[in-house]
């Protein structure tokens, strides 16, 4: 696809400097792909979840989850990403950062809020 072919060129342009990819490589990294993008949807329905029982809730837990889940991911993955130069992963990082942590940071505070009303 498309996508495939953008993200494989910025790969190559990263590790193998224009060169020409060893044998095999793009067939490892369709693979590799293949697994990555299960994952992150399996990420997704968890976080999903997170924030629906948050609002159903209206407790602090599930939000604290979900920034705790990102305080892991984040740095790791940014932090690989700066190592290797891959540029376009900090940046998606990034915003998925500015997805997630502001509104979890509120709705943290007025579930807390909320719970000292009662």
């Amino acid at each position: 696809s498309p996508a495939f072919d953008f993200y494989s060129n910025l790969l190559k342009d990263t590790f193998w400097l224009s060169q020409e990819v060893p044998q095999g490589t793009k067939e490892f990294q369709r693979w590799i792909l293949a697994l990555f993008g299960p994952t992150i949807a399996s990420v997704g329905v968890l976080m999903f979840y997170l924030v629906k029982a948050g609002i159903k809730h209206r407790e602090p837990g599930p939000w604290n989850s979900l920034l705790i889940v990102t305080a892991i991911w984040a740095p790791g993955d940014i932090g690989i990403s700066l190592m290797h130069n891959f540029w376009l992963h900090v940046l998606v990082d990034v915003v998925a950062m500015l997805a997630i942590v502001p509104p979890a940071l509120i709705l943290r505070a007025r579930a807390i809020k909320l719970q000292q009303r009662i």
